[in-house]
């Protein structure tokens, strides 16, 4: 079993015209989710939703290796997703109501 944590926030650039072109998180909105990864794809009715006024998902894969798919309907198979490796984090442009499913990758 994996683990990945989603935190629904606001990015924007940095604040210094010296500092490296970069992405930074301006605001949380509403609160982080904990989903467990199994080998089954996450449910349709347990795949987390994202909320109004957050523009991307900051995702971190806390344990395993996991398959993560997102949109109005996704389901992550062992060929279907972006593979990530524990510690990796990314973040998703969302809109609201996007959904993410996530999928413990299996050798």
């Amino acid at each position: 079993m994996s683990k990945v944590r989603i935190e629904w926030v606001i990015l924007g650039p940095t604040p210094s015209a010296q500092a490296a072109p970069t992405l930074l998180v301006q605001k949380v909105v509403g609160n982080a989710v904990v989903v467990e990864a199994t080998a089954s794809a996450t449910a349709p009715q347990s795949r987390p939703a994202a909320p109004a006024g957050a523009t991307y998902a900051r995702v971190t894969f806390l344990t395993g290796s996991t398959i993560v798919d997102f949109g109005t309907d996704p389901t992550a198979a062992q060929d279907r997703g972006v593979l990530y490796s524990e510690g990796m984090i990314d973040a998703f442009p969302i809109a609201e109501g996007t959904k993410f499913s996530f999928v413990e990758y299996v050798q």
